[in-house]
Parts: structure tokens; sequence; C-alpha cells
């Protein structure tokens, strides 16, 4: 089955892809995307803050975003893999994101929550800076989770 215009011939980010599978055994799925909303809020190079409880969802209080390398470099895997350490996806600065997966509709709906929460952001931005929760509050997000075992993607 050929998927993909080049056949034969790897993505030019395939070491962000390996990094993340050497890096993280439990990962079965990568996904890699340029989504809107996601390049977005990269191109600030800040993680997307914990404004909502939703973000916590990724593993965090926030979604990280690691520094501008160029695509393809050994950089970017690298800083991609560790990042992904404790959260299931990441913004890629001034690139896009990564998410990882149990499998491919895990990572699939990583990738797809964490487009919807950069855009909820945006929106939020138009009223001000959000309130972002507490550590009180973001404490009693991850018991709640643990306890109905929600979000479980790391």
């Amino acid at each position: 089955m050929v998927i993909g215009r080049a056949v034969g011939k790897p993505s030019s980010e395939w070491r962000l892809h390996a990094g993340i599978y050497q890096r993280h055994e439990q990962a079965d799925a990568v996904v890699h995307t340029h989504s809107d909303n996601c390049v977005a809020v990269s191109c600030h190079l800040k993680p997307l803050p914990g404004f909502h409880y939703l973000a916590g969802e990724f593993g965090g209080n926030d979604v990280p975003c690691v520094p501008y390398s160029t695509f393809g470099t050994q950089q970017l895997a690298d800083d991609a893999a560790a990042a992904l350490t404790d959260r299931s996806a990441c913004l890629l600065g001034k690139h896009g994101m990564i998410s990882r997966g149990k499998d491919i509709s895990a990572a699939l709906d990583l990738a797809h929550r964490l487009e919807i929460m950069c855009w909820q952001f945006i929106l939020t931005r138009h009223l001000g800076e959000p309130e972002l929760l507490s550590e009180e509050e973001w404490v009693e997000f991850h018991e709640r989770m643990e306890k109905v075992s929600y979000g479980q993607f790391i």
C-alpha cells in the first residue's frame, strides 16, 4: 500500500517520529500536523497555558512548546522527544504540533484536541489574558482524572 506522495522515500520529519518512538516505548503512534491554530500558538514560542482544565488531558498543567529548529533536524527531534517525557503532545515552535498515543486513534484524537484547545485559547485572548487554573485546581483535576481514568494517554 502506498500512503502519501513519495514512494519509498521517508518524510523529511522521519527523525522527529523516530526520536519519539525511541525515547517513549509506550508510544505506538505519532501524529504531526501543521494545523492552523497550533501553528498560530506555536509562533509565540510559549506553552499553551492552563487556561482551561482540558489542557490537563495532555499530562500536565500546560502544553509545552519546544524552541524553533529547522524542520527535519535532529535538534527538533530531540527537543520534541524530551518535551513528550511527561506529556502526550507538544507544540513545535513556529512549526506545528506533535502527539503520541497508545494507537493511531489516540494520537489523532490528541492532535485534534490540541487544535481545538489552541483555537479556544486564541478566542479567549480576544477578551484579554485568561485567568489560569490555580495549583490547587490542577491537583484536584489530576486526582479526578486518575480516579475516573480519563485522559490516560501518556
